[in-house]
């Protein structure tokens, strides 16, 4: 028996021909089900095969216009017609009109979102969809990124003879004159966003939006059509406490029937990693459940090129890889994995008397009261410095050893005796001890500048600047400022780049470290606990900051420096 595309890929799926996730199974699960539903009674809607396949008909007469299938008709791949097949093949009984008006789509990169989404926008303006003045719009969080998909339409209008001469483009709209309809981009900082009248709405990468504000927008304006639509298609992302996650999980919740919700389909093609089943996402063969068009649209050689960047090269390529490549959402706190290659920058014992003299760098977390303060030093390589080296110093109030030795369940004493911390006088940090240390460091070692968190010492650090020519700048400890030379510092990590000698402090305090990611993929190191230590490796940030980043003229904008004498 011959099968629809669509449900030959739905069979195959359910009979594990085709490797695909448990959401992914789960979707086509609910279609059997439907499928099923629609004979009885009580189930309000029914299945259009001949309107479904008129809009994959229309996306064959659009045409690829980059790359080397340029010029070539937009065949949807079976897995693309599933999407197609539901979301426009559905109608309710009461007017056969369309059963789904939000659609949610989950896959990874370069598997042809783009195209979809613009397709779809393009149909749905056309006379197929008769649909009369109906407002499209490509939404995102900024104008200029919702105009991708925008000009993604007007270049495949620019290649596809058969639907070139249906539309008007011009540089703010895309106009259909059949059926008085238009395609406008939009984003949150539009001129305005009232008064819209929308029958149609396309997110891309829907992960970007750090509210619902737009998504509302759209929703709340569509409450006068008849069967309007919204149609989600993302990557996965980094914020789980953001709108497009939470979209996910009711999703998931309709899914896997803990949800009732009848007007809203959704597909995620993901890796698994349940109580069932946890996949390696470093095994080729799990792939194709993240990327559908796997051989296709998305080529097999650059994922393992991409693989071994994100193995050798941190944290950073790592969850890119992840998102992107196979659409697995990641929590803005995360472990550390550069901890694990800390070994790779232990080249043996420093010999300090080798750093006499030298040039450096410093970065100093002081603490606030009772706590560990660290001076991290950076000597980048010169004559007699054959690798970047560290030195690491650390302070603790001497009254608090024990206090702190048994809250930290790490042997303080014995470090203290090796000379890897020194005690300070009292239960809290004396500054003024640290300030003589600096004053004894910068007469052995040719500092350049000493970078410095300013929360507890923004009022001394004046004084010391002008009284003992201390060369202090300092550093906001936002994510911002921190963000790059985290990533250069988890980079020269990897690499091996610098000699840290197995200090045992900094052996410790690296694995105490999580890293913060933002959605722009800036990272930040933070505890796993208030309880645990994580200066050292901040000072040692701080004072990369300094080495990489160093010129002649003066700091960037943004930093506060103390100006010393001379």
């Amino acid at each position: 028996m011959n099968y629809h595309p669509a449900d030959q890929y739905a069979l195959d799926v359910y009979d594990g021909n085709i490797l695909a996730c448990e959401y992914t199974q789960l979707a086509v699960e609910r279609y059997f089900n439907d499928l099923e539903r629609q004979e009885t009674e009580e189930f309000p809607y029914y299945h259009d095969s001949e309107d479904a396949e008129n809009v994959i008909k229309y996306f064959s007469a659009c045409h690829h216009y980059k790359g080397d299938v340029a010029g070539k008709p937009f065949n949807l791949d079976p897995w693309q017609q599933f999407i197609y097949w539901n979301v426009f093949g559905w109608k309710r009984c009461s007017d056969d009109k369309r059963r789904f008006s939000t659609a949610y789509v989950e896959v990874a990169r370069k598997n042809g979102k783009s195209m979809l989404a613009a397709g779809t926008m393009g149909y749905l303006l056309s006379a197929l969809e008769n649909e009369a003045a109906a407002q499209c719009y490509a939404v995102a969080t900024k104008e200029e990124q919702a105009k991708i998909v925008f000009q993604y339409f007007k270049e495949i209008l620019r290649v596809s003879p058969k639907i070139r001469d249906l539309y008007e483009p011009s540089a703010a709209s895309i106009y259909c004159p059949d059926t008085n309809s238009f395609f406008k981009a939009l984003g949150s900082d539009s001129k305005t966003q009232d008064g819209f009248d929308p029958h149609a709405a396309v997110i891309d990468e829907y992960h970007e939006h750090k509210t619902d504000g737009m998504y509302n927008v759209m929703e709340s304006g569509m409450v006068a059509r008849t069967q309007p639509l919204i149609m989600v298609i993302t990557t996965a992302g980094f914020n789980t406490a953001g709108p497009c996650y939470r979209m996910r999980e009711a999703v998931v919740n309709v899914l896997n029937g803990h949800y009732t919700d009848e007007t809203t389909w959704g597909i995620i093609y993901t890796l698994d990693d349940n109580d069932k089943k946890e996949d390696n996402w470093q095994n080729p063969e799990v792939w194709i459940k993240a990327n559908p068009g796997l051989g296709a649209s998305v080529k097999v050689e650059r994922m393992e090129q991409n693989l071994i960047k994100a193995v050798n090269e941190g944290s950073t390529k790592e969850a890119n890889y992840k998102t992107k490549n196979l659409n697995i959402w990641l929590n803005a706190m995360e472990l550390w994995e550069a901890a694990k290659v800390w070994s790779n920058c232990d080249h043996g014992p420093i010999e300090k008397d080798l750093l006499k003299g030298k040039k450096c760098y410093g970065g100093l977390d002081i603490a606030s009261n009772n706590d560990l303060t660290s001076l991290a030093l950076t000597f980048p390589v010169q004559p007699g410095i054959e690798i970047m080296t560290k030195l690491y110093f650390f302070f603790m109030p001497e009254d608090n050893v024990l206090k702190m030795q048994k809250k930290h369940r790490v042997d303080y004493i014995k470090w203290i005796e090796l000379g890897y911390i020194i005690t300070t006088p009292g239960n809290i940090i004396d500054k003024q001890y640290i300030r003589k240390h600096l004053n004894l460091v910068k007469e052995l070692y040719e500092i350049v500048n000493i970078h410095y968190d300013p929360w507890n010492l923004k009022n001394e650090a004046a004084v010391w600047a002008e009284e003992d020519e201390l060369p202090l700048i300092e550093l906001q400890q936002n994510i911002n400022y921190m963000g790059p030379p985290t990533k250069d510092y988890e980079t020269q990590i990897y690499g091996g780049l610098f000699n840290h000698g197995g200090n045992p402090v900094m052996n410790w305090q690296i694995t105490q470290c999580e890293i913060y990611r933002d959605a722009n993929e800036n990272i930040k190191i933070m505890r796993k606990k208030e309880s645990l230590k994580v200066d050292g490796p901040v000072s040692d940030v701080m004072s990369t900051f300094g080495a990489t980043e160093h010129k002649e003229e003066p700091p960037k904008p943004g930093f506060f420096v103390v100006k010393v004498k001379g």
